[in-house]
């Protein structure tokens, strides 16, 4: 088989791919005191659980925060749910001379559908992009039919779909949706981002949108195929496929370091593939408030 994704749990504890033989494998890596010294990344990972339930190629996995639960997203145009149910006493050692045998038990996970898989004569969205809020209540998933939709992180249960009315479908987007990333400290808030050259940033809580946000225009290339929040939530970042990348946030010279802001200003470095811009022209194009995001009686986690 091919792989197509891989992710790490939080803490580094089990390690999941999706592949093209339509199932999830899921590994265990020795845990950093049995790795002894420094604990170095581990040199080895053991199968401890394959997960089936899709009926073609895993394409996007995404752990809950907590580790606790995995979410996995196939071209069979559906999403599950997987959590750990039990251990199986037969286990598999791990050991070199350089280290002490480790034994994993093999592992049961039961997984949820989200949602109602299309029949057969259906034509089937490829699932795009699977993620958890922040707080892991909701599961977020995106698909090639421009649609995105939100889930209970708890039972797997749909709770609404993400509409613009921009889009006049009443879809999320106007063509493919390939991008997600819930914001790091508002549990609420999440960015969708589209081959239609536009990011979404919406409220999980009345599928409404927030702000739209879209790429400056250069040329025909503005699909963007990736998006990021920062650590802080205060910026993002998208890429598209004419190679630029635009940087958006509530102070654009916050979220840049200084010298890469002096290089803007300087004319060497040139953002979003534009004309060189000075940072401080360039910080209210490309910028969405703190109140975009809170709201009236929110604030951000200290």
């Amino acid at each position: 088989f091919m792989v197509f994704v891989g992710c790490w749990s939080p803490g580094g504890a089990r390690f999941a791919i999706g592949t093209t033989d339509c199932v999830v494998h899921m590994y265990r890596a020795p845990p950093p005191q049995q790795r002894g010294g420094r604990a170095p990344p581990p040199s080895s990972l053991h199968l401890v659980a394959t997960l089936r339930g899709h009926k073609h190629d895993v394409t996007s996995v995404a752990w809950s925060h907590q580790g606790d639960a995995l979410v996995s997203g196939s071209k069979d145009g559906t999403a599950r749910l997987w959590r750990l149910k039990s251990l199986v006493e037969a286990g598999h050692v791990l050991g070199t001379a350089a280290s002490p045998a480790v034994t994993f038990p093999g592992e049961r996970w039961g997984s949820t559908g989200l949602g109602v898989p299309p029949g057969d004569d259906t034509a089937v969205p490829v699932l795009g992009a699977v993620v958890w809020s922040s707080d892991d209540a909701r599961v977020v998933t995106s698909s090639s039919d421009s649609r995105v939709r939100v889930w209970s992180g708890r039972t797997g249960a749909p709770l609404l779909e993400l509409r613009d009315a921009a889009t006049g479908d009443g879809s999320a987007h106007a063509r493919e949706v390939y991008v997600l990333d819930a914001h790091p400290l508002l549990a609420h808030v999440c960015l969708s981002a589209s081959y239609d050259g536009t990011a979404v940033l919406w409220d999980l809580r009345t599928g409404t949108p927030i702000r739209t946000l879209k790429q400056p225009v250069v040329d025909d290339d503005n699909e963007i195929v990736d998006g990021r929040w920062s650590g802080d939530g205060e910026s993002l970042v998208l890429t598209d496929t004419g190679g630029r990348l635009s940087v958006w946030g509530a102070s654009l010279s916050a979220a840049m370091p200084s010298d890469v802001a002096d290089q803007v200003e300087a004319g060497s470095l040139t953002v979003a593939g534009a004309t060189p811009l000075a940072a401080s022209s360039l910080a209210p194009l490309q910028q969405f408030t703190r109140a975009d995001l809170t709201g009236p009686g929110l604030a951000f986690a200290p």
